[in-house]
């Protein structure tokens, strides 16, 4: 036992750069038990180059755009929530709903759009759940759904970010993974927008 105090407390001693190095490494949600261990732990868990690794990490492997978050505006508190999403996502699919169902699953908030508006629409959700590209009646828009989940947000204010006149569209992420690439055809020519 003996054995096992000194070489903790050695660990305990070595540079912050090594720790922060060994929780690099680490998921999310083992970043947060690893926090629980001691004081000298969670001040380390606190560093928000750790937190946006781990978005950036989530983000990588599991397809979701990058700018999805905007780490470098997002506070600790929002870059820890964003790093768990998958952690939640997956508790809130396999936890038994109020219905007794598994896997049932009740909206947080609803956003409704006119009906008229959507009936005819192709909708498209950019991986991340950011933004929503609508193509209505020879009109692309794009909508930023960033602050939807916030409680001060009111969904009726929503407006779209942008909009275009075309008659289709493909999309896919920018070869330097910085934005998205939106090719939009119209009835006279093709062209090319980096919109996002």
């Amino acid at each position: 036992m003996r054995h096992t105090t000194w070489g903790f407390k050695y660990f305990l001693h070595l540079p912050y750069d090594i720790h922060s190095l060994i929780l690099s490494f680490l998921h999310p949600e083992d970043i947060i038990a690893t926090r629980k261990t001691c004081k000298a732990m969670f001040d380390a868990t606190l560093q928000r180059d750790l937190w946006m690794k781990a978005v950036v990490q989530l983000c990588q492997e599991n397809a979701v755009h990058p700018s999805s978050f905007p780490v470098a505006r997002m506070s600790l508190l929002a870059l820890e929530y964003a790093s768990m999403g998958v952690m939640r996502w997956k508790r809130l699919v396999s936890d038994t709903g109020s219905s007794g169902k598994k896997g049932l699953l009740s909206p947080f908030r609803e956003m409704s759009l006119r009906h008229d508006f959507l009936s005819s629409a192709e909708l498209f959700l950019v991986p991340g759940g950011r933004f929503l590209l609508i193509l209505n009646a020879g009109r692309l828009s794009i909508w930023d759904l960033l602050d939807i989940h916030e409680p001060t947000a009111c969904p009726g204010d929503i407006q779209p970010i942008a909009s275009i006149d075309c008659h289709s569209f493909t999309s896919h992420p920018a070869p330097e993974g910085s934005g998205i690439l939106i090719i939009t055809i119209t009835i006279n020519n093709v062209s090319e927008t980096d919109l996002l």
